[in-house]
């Protein structure tokens, strides 16, 4: 262990997009680009706080985002063979003269289901009681005793539900109409879902009080670095602190993140504010600029999800196996 100095590159394969481009962020390909666009107002911080909308490109070219109507902004780790162009002139060129195209994936979901932890996330937890462990476990058992003969029970484990947004055939007309679950290809594959439960209980994947979403670094930040030339930005948020609209405010939430591989439990605190809410509009989990959180996950931006627990039993087990544990640099 020693006390060191280390580089964090916050916007590490993350761009900026106007939320009349998207209100949602999403991952983007081009050739030799790619990453994710977080929705954040630029134009409107650059009005808001009277600053020069004036930009030096990664070429050394001046750009004007007002006049020429920037409604992106890519950083230089998104642009993967940038030194093979002259500048980003002629790779727009090139774009049009070789009919290539961009293309949009992973965008950011509409409902956020329950999520399942796995055995890697619960045996970190080392401090962990057999009772705790049935407390985290009940829902899941409770599932499992209830397919049976519980209808609601039988709907959720054929993901015939309404959080369910892509519904195959099969699970919507179960959906609309319940009585199909008295069919025998309903009670034969109900049995074999019982035992795929089951099986996966005993490996350690349960429901849990969590979803998975898109990790974004504070956007306001480089707003900061890049319009107000403020080489050591504050941020909306500050310390060990996050911003994620999916879990209560002012409560802490522990993050993880696959695959885990040592001891990656980031319990922070869920914060809110009349300023943070005007700036982060979408459903990511937001991280603070003066945050080791990214050391500790081992994760960058170009598109990385993060499994953001409020499972207060949770939190508290975690915290408990965390206390002297820190991040691994290499």
């Amino acid at each position: 262990r020693k006390t060191m100095g280390v580089p964090i590159p916050h916007m590490d394969g993350c761009g900026l997009m106007l939320p009349s481009v998207s209100k949602k962020n999403f991952m983007v390909r081009l050739p030799w680009v790619k990453g994710l666009l977080g929705v954040f107002d630029f134009v409107q911080f650059i009005r808001e706080y009277n600053c020069s909308p004036l930009v030096t490109d990664i070429y050394g070219i001046k750009h004007d985002i007002i006049k020429e109507d920037i409604q992106i902004i890519f950083t230089k780790s998104q642009f993967k063979m940038w030194k093979y162009f002259d500048n980003w002139g002629q790779y727009k060129d090139n774009f049009v003269k070789y009919h290539c195209q961009a293309g949009t994936c992973n965008v950011e979901e509409d409902v956020f289901p329950q999520a399942t932890i796995n055995y890697q996330m619960i045996q970190s937890l080392l401090d962990i009681t057999k009772d705790e462990l049935e407390t985290l476990c009940k829902d899941s058992n409770d599932l499992i005793k209830n397919i049976a003969t519980n209808p609601q029970s039988m709907l959720e484990a054929f993901g015939a539900t309404e959080t369910n947004m892509y519904k195959n055939a099969f699970q919507k007309c179960l959906y609309k109409y319940p009585e199909l679950l008295g069919d025998v290809y309903s009670r034969q594959a109900l049995r074999d879902i019982k035992d795929s439960l089951e099986k996966d209980l005993w490996s350690a994947k349960f429901k849990v009080n969590g979803s998975y979403t898109f990790i974004l670094p504070d956007l306001y930040a480089f707003c900061e670095w890049l319009f107000l030339h403020e080489e050591y930005p504050k941020g909306v948020l500050d310390g060990e602190n996050v911003h994620c609209s999916l879990f209560e405010y002012d409560k802490e939430v522990d993050c993880l993140r696959s695959p885990h591989l040592y001891m990656e439990h980031a319990i922070r605190n869920n914060v809110t504010s009349e300023k943070i809410e005007k700036w982060f509009t979408t459903k990511a989990i937001y991280t603070s600029c003066h945050d080791l959180i990214s050391k500790i996950l081992q994760f960058d931006v170009d598109g990385d999800h993060s499994l953001v627990i409020g499972d207060k039993k949770i939190v508290e087990i975690a915290k408990k196996s965390m206390e002297g544990i820190v991040p691994l640099y290499y």
